[in-house]
């Protein structure tokens, strides 16, 4: 609301929006700093960003106790017309666990890409899935009749992508924001002052780094895995991922020559 005039084709033009299941679930994940529930609000706003011809994609973070939500979420979207707008995009991603002391039996029950990607065959893959670029590098090659494309990267933080934060810190991924062990850079004095040494371990890894990634077949399609995941459980399986990616894009290519 509070951004309205911000929001257009030539200025905010794309949102990502993070609702994690329907109103009951998603309050209770994501509440208010101040307490009170978001849902109803994030709903009202998305509607008005789409009418504003703004991209909307929602983010649906996905465990245990959320993913039996994920098709009444879409039901919903659909019910409100937002999945009419070809601006509108609704994908599902798994919830890790960066931290290796937070026990496996924790309250958030972190899913394995197979129970994540079975409830997405039961969808009919009508909501999209995290699943780091492959499926649209392989619906792209089918559509185009070209090469499938690789990398060695798995993402931005390990090719130059940082980002500042309001007390002056510079970190390589998001997802480590806020997180002291991971700062790589200070602008505080008005000039940027690296952390060479946490800095290369970002910037200098590629697939070459983890010897389970040098021997692995779907490396090159997969790029090492999350960096902020790593030693100990950045392994995608991209095996799985890629047999997803394949029967979406068998589907979707079916569905657009019919």
């Amino acid at each position: 609301m509070y951004y309205r005039d911000l929001l257009s084709t030539d200025k905010i033009y794309h949102l990502q929006i993070t609702l994690d299941g329907i109103e009951d679930m998603h309050n209770k994940k994501r509440p208010h700093y101040l307490g009170y529930p978001t849902f109803q609000t994030i709903i009202s706003n998305i509607g008005m960003a789409l009418e504003k011809d703004v991209a909307i994609t929602i983010r649906f973070n996905a465990d245990k106790n959320n993913i039996i939500q994920l098709q009444r979420l879409k039901d919903l979207f659909d019910e409100l017309g937002f999945t009419k707008h070809k601006k509108f995009g609704f994908e599902s991603a798994r919830l890790l666990n960066y931290d290796p002391n937070i026990s496996s039996k924790s309250r958030l029950q972190y899913l394995t890409p197979t129970e994540l990607i079975k409830v997405q065959d039961e969808m009919n893959y009508e909501c999209g899935y995290q699943d780091f670029g492959v499926y649209s590098n392989i619906y792209n090659a089918i559509c185009n009749k070209k090469p499938l494309k690789y990398k060695a990267t798995f993402c931005g933080s390990q090719i130059g992508a940082y980002l500042f934060d309001p007390l002056y810190k510079i970190y390589p991924c998001w997802d480590v924001v806020g997180k002291k062990e991971y700062v790589i850079g200070d602008f505080s004095s008005g000039e940027i002052e690296w952390d060479e040494k946490r800095k290369n371990e970002w910037t200098l890894s590629d697939i070459n780094s983890f010897s389970d990634c040098s021997t692995c077949k779907f490396a090159l399609l997969c790029g090492g895995g999350c960096a902020a995941c790593r030693p100990n459980n950045h392994c995608t399986q991209m095996f799985k991922i890629i047999k997803y990616a394949m029967k979406r894009a068998y589907t979707n290519f079916n569905k657009k020559t019919q």
